[in-house]
This record gives structure tokens, C-alpha cells and sequence, in this order.
């Protein structure tokens, strides 16, 4: 099992680690702490990844060009 420290998640979702560290203080986050130190599980890594996923919009259908439409 690899535990991810604050700095290696904030690597890999692309932002500061004082981000990652702010969004676990305030409960935003699944984290585990030793002492002053966040860790992150597989599991919980996978859960925050699914909580900031964004769907892909429906593509909504074209209209004709010169078609007016009332």
C-alpha cells in the first residue's frame, strides 16, 4: 500500500500543496494525519479525484444552416 503525502497529491490534481492541506483542515477532503503530517490512501486519492470529476456536457443538435428556427 503507498501513501501519498500532501505534496505528491497536490502534484498530480496540479495545484499547491497549501491547497490540499487547506481543503483537508476545513473536512473538504478524506485524509489521514500523523501529527502535522496529511496522508492520503489509494482509496481516498480515488475519492477525491471522483468528487471534482466533471461529466462531459450532452451535445445538444445542430441546426441546419439558413434554417430559421421560430
Amino acid at each position: 500500500m503507498t501513501i501519498a503525502t500532501d505534496r505528491t497529491l497536490a502534484d498530480h490534481l496540479g495545484m499547491n500543496h497549501r491547497t490540499v492541506q487547506r481543503k483537508c483542515r476545513d473536512g473538504e477532503w478524506p485524509h489521514l494525519r500523523f501529527g502535522r503530517r496529511y496522508r492520503f490512501t489509494p482509496e481516498q486519492v480515488a475519492e477525491i479525484v471522483g468528487m471534482h470529476a466533471v461529466a462531459p456536457k450532452t451535445a445538444t443538435p445542430a441546426l441546419a444552416w439558413g434554417r430559421k428556427t421560430r
